[in-house]
């Protein structure tokens, strides 16, 4: 069925109205929504977000230059900002195959000093800055991605709707279906990331990129590794230039010294390369051979991967950032400034900029027109400054790689001595990366070494430490155009670029059974870079948004215990996780509206605190007021051992559940209620699909004695999760025959402690 289908068949959609709608939590969005909130706190603002969190697709490890943050937070140091790490020192080396030679500090272009900055995991950033915007009230829904722009009937963006869900490979409704949300709102603001899927097509619908150079792109390959105490160099920065690039390949290696004897480090590649028969992800495992870089990983141990387009344009292919009714920023209009490799400070900034034109349209009265205020303040701002000192950079790079080193540090050495701030030359260029690549026949192929397990890797083994997921019973979000093109033009003229562009193994020829070849997609392998939907050289492949709560995951970038494959654990709890979420989006309105029964009601609101404390807290004031004590009993219990535990209880399939829920005392006798035993982590194994344990309420409103979480049944029947009602009741019936003497001993354990 096509998507007017589904929703002539199954709609009309649920609509949620706010003063704001952002789609994507990244740093960009959630600057958005604070600075709104900071100035205007009545406004009503809500995030979307694609991954399973705020954080979950930011690949750890990145220098931030804090200016930004130092505008948004003056305080942020007091507010606990997960900055902890100062830039220490700073390396430039030019690489050749076997030397590196380190640039003198007094020769280092400006681009490239980083003192008064900041080694971060930009994954802890997000997460922070989602907790301060939900202390502001601003509402986060993580997992759910934002498909469609809805317009309104003058032509101007009124919001986006949010995919469906439970779709089959054949795009029909299975028993898990649900039609997707819209979320309305008087101005919309669209903050993806780099070749945003709704972006992309905002910018060709109003012509957003008329009279600008194209826009240009690259490919960022990155891992983290745990490293012997003895290598660590908290806060060291090393840049890297030359091999293994040839001369007509831009890129450049980053390896940065985090604390906790910890490294991230990556490869940049220029996705206009021309050769063919080149691999982004061959080429870092190649560049970390280096004895320059494998000085800082050896003996170490690798844990995590991922890879993302870097927006690399600049100023001179930045599309208008406004059009009627919302706005681009950050990375998803194109704000990275590649001459310094950082993005972070940039985004943060245009979300600011951003902000402020909303607050002062909304509080004027206005809703979907075209915030002027916005550009006209960006091109007085600091960042355009910044940005048009480095407009010529990756033009340079174009005319070839020690062309573009050596103008480079004429523009950003030599002139700012001379005390000029930005060249007085313009270069522009007027042909797309996609367009660049040359025949198979007129390069010679590359030949890569095979991967040694130890320092280098092959791609599968690094899509599984990128704990990637993708329900494999979903619409494939990479499609073709033209299903012949693959193989009738990339094939046999270009010898299938997309099977070594492509950083985590989608994309494979294989035999068709008649003696050719066919392009298979393995769809489930990808980490969300968008790489294809940029390189392909017919454009025939184009990016759509999955389901929400897939992609990598910045869990990939911490630390992991062993012997848990994509099918196992891991995978059933982030499952369940997506069950949590879908069960709070398709319950909020039934809160406020009391459209639901009550047992079902509470359940929402436990689902909404494992995710959301604050937000949930929000709720569950609404609800003490519309249904009584019993909901603000059930709510405090919750809420009060999340705030002692730190962590919500989708964590439970990770093996850091809660084993015990204290109930708060009720506002009229003050009385304390026993507590209640729980499937703690016995549930872990047993229903590792849900991900979480809660408290089973009866509709009467007694807490049942088995203490089952929503009660593990009713999640699952509700959200059609692969394990079914049986193994939920299995898990239950086996705690109610456990002796109730070890419950007594637990509570008394609890009441000592």
């Amino acid at each position: 069925m096509t998507p007017a289908e589904i929703l002539a068949q199954y709609g009309p959609r649920e609509a949620m109205e706010y003063d704001v709608v952002v789609v994507g939590a990244g740093p960009a969005g959630l600057a958005t929504a604070i600075r709104i909130k900071q100035i205007a706190p009545d406004l009503s603002v809500v995030v979307l977000e694609k991954g399973s969190e705020p954080g979950a697709h930011i690949i750890s490890g990145a220098v931030m230059d804090p200016r930004a943050m130092n505008e948004l937070f003056p305080d942020w140091k007091a507010l606990g900002a997960p900055l902890l790490q100062p830039v220490t020192g700073d390396d430039l080396l030019v690489l050749t195959a076997t030397q590196a030679r380190r640039t003198p500090d007094s020769l280092v272009p400006d681009c490239f000093h980083n003192q008064g900055n900041y080694v971060i995991s930009l994954g802890a950033v997000v997460k922070w800055l989602a907790g301060q915007a939900e202390a502001l009230g601003v509402e986060i829904f993580p997992g759910f991605a934002a498909a469609e722009v809805l317009y309104s009937d003058d032509g101007a963006v009124r919001g986006v709707a949010t995919g469906n869900l439970g779709l089959g490979k054949d795009g029909q409704p299975h028993d898990g279906f649900q039609l997707g949300m819209e979320l309305l709102g008087k101005y919309t603001v669209f903050a993806e990331g780099a070749r945003g899927h709704l972006g992309k097509q905002l910018i060709a619908r109003y012509q957003l990129d008329a009279g600008r150079d194209p826009q240009s792109y690259a490919i960022g390959l990155k891992e983290l590794w745990e490293i012997p105490p003895a290598q660590a160099k908290p806060g060291l920065v090393v840049h890297t230039a030359g091999w293994p690039m040839d001369d007509q390949t831009y890129g450049g290696g980053f390896l940065y010294h985090l604390e906790g004897n910890r490294v991230t480090l990556g490869l940049v590649v220029g996705l206009d390369y021309q050769n063919p028969w080149l691999s982004p992800f061959e080429e870092m495992q190649r560049w970390k051979t280096h004895p320059a870089i494998r000085a800082h990983i050896e003996g170490g141990k690798r844990i995590g991967y991922g890879a993302r387009a870097i927006v690399a344009g600049g100023i001179l292919s930045l599309p208008k950032l406004v059009f009627p009714g919302g706005a681009l920023v950050g990375c998803d209009a194109g704000t990275l400034n590649a001459a310094r490799i950082k993005g972070s400070h940039a985004a943060l900034k245009t979300g600011m900029l951003a902000a402020e034109a909303l607050a002062a349209a909304l509080q004027a009265g206005r809703a979907g027109d075209e915030l002027a205020a916005y550009p006209e303040a960006f091109e007085k701002s600091w960042l355009f400054d910044e940005l048009q000192h480095s407009r010529n950079f990756k033009q340079w790079f174009k005319q070839g790689q020690w062309v573009g080193m050596a103008m480079t540090g004429i523009e950003q050495w030599l002139l700012p001595k001379l005390g000029i701030k930005s060249p007085p030359w313009t270069l522009h260029r007027q042909q797309p990366d996609h367009g660049r690549m040359h025949a198979a026949g007129q390069v010679a192929p590359i030949r890569y070494p095979k991967p040694d397990g130890v320092i280098t890797f092959d791609r599968l083994s690094s899509v599984f430490i990128s704990n990637t997921n993708h329900e494999e019973n979903q619409p494939a979000h990479l499609t073709l155009k033209d299903a012949a093109v693959p193989v009738a033009v990339n094939l046999w003229r270009y010898a299938g670029p997309e099977s070594r562009y492509c950083p985590a193994g989608v994309y494979e020829f294989v035999p068709d059974g008649g003696g050719g070849e066919k392009l298979q997609i393995n769809a489930q392998n990808c980490v969300h870079c968008k790489t294809c939907d940029i390189k392909d050289p017919t454009q025939n492949i184009v990016w759509v948004t999955p389901e929400g709560g897939g992609g990598g995951s910045a869990a990939s970038a911490r630390s992991r215990s062993g012997g848990r494959g994509p099918g196992g654990l891991d995978a059933l709890t982030r499952q369940g996780d997506g069950c949590l979420q879908r069960l709070a989006h398709t319950g909020r309105a039934g809160v406020a509206q009391g459209a639901l029964p009550e047992h079902q009601r509470l359940g929402v609101l436990a689902a909404l605190e494992g995710h959301r404390p604050g937000q949930a807290q929000r709720l569950l004031v609404a609800g003490i007021q519309a249904h009584g004590t019993q909901h603000q009993l059930f709510g405090l219990g919750v809420q009060l051992t999340l705030s002692r535990q730190r962590q919500g209880l989708g964590q439970i399939g990770q093996g850091l559940g809660i084993a015990r829920l204290q109930v708060g005392r009720t506002p009229e006798s003050g009385q304390r209620r026993r507590q209640v035993p729980q499937i703690g982590l016995h549930a872990r194994h047993q229903c590792p699909g849900l991900g979480i344990v809660g408290l089973h309420l009866h509709p009467l409103g007694q807490f049942g004695q088995q203490g089952a979480g929503l009660g593990a049944f009713g999640c699952l029947h509700r959200c059609r999760c692969r394990l079914g009602r049986a193994e939920a009741e299995a898990a239950l019936d086996a705690v109610a025959q456990q002796p109730q003497r070890q419950h007594e001993a637990r509570d008394g354990q609890d009441q000592a402690a």
